[in-house]
């Protein structure tokens, strides 16, 4: 997972930040969601307590309408969470032992860009209807 921008989409599969840019332990703060009318795609990010984004997987499938984001090593008692947003129908988070995990439903088949920004850590998504 890059730390910019780079508009590689995908609809299904997995990717994960490198280890040697990781926090030790974090606190998953907030979720905020928007819509880009102008871009054509729906920005999502989670805003994290520690510079640095913690250990971080994310899986997408495409079939089963669902996107879930594990952090390792990170905490997720009282999230701030949008409702319902333009593009996603329900956001969950959950803890387990020391991980938080997002999941995420479309409500439509969708394709994400998936990218990290630091000082504050940010995992940020950008979702679109899928090209197909």
């Amino acid at each position: 997972m890059p730390g910019r921008k780079l508009e590689n989409y995908f609809d299904n599969g997995f990717v994960k930040n490198r280890a040697e840019v990781v926090a030790k332990k974090s606190s998953l703060k907030k979720i905020r969601a928007f819509f880009k009318k102008d871009k054509g795609y729906e920005r999502v990010v989670l805003d994290f307590s520690t510079d640095k984004l913690p250990k971080t997987m994310v899986y997408l499938s495409k079939d089963e309408k669902r996107l879930m984001v594990t952090m390792l090593k990170t905490s997720s008692s009282n999230v701030e969470k949008p409702i319902k947003t333009q593009m996603f129908s329900t956001y969950n988070v959950f803890g387990i032992d020391d991980s938080a995990t997002v999941e995420m439903t479309f409500r439509r088949p969708k394709e994400i860009d998936v990218f990290y920004l630091e000082k504050p850590a940010r995992l940020v998504i950008d979702a679109r209807v899928d090209k197909d």
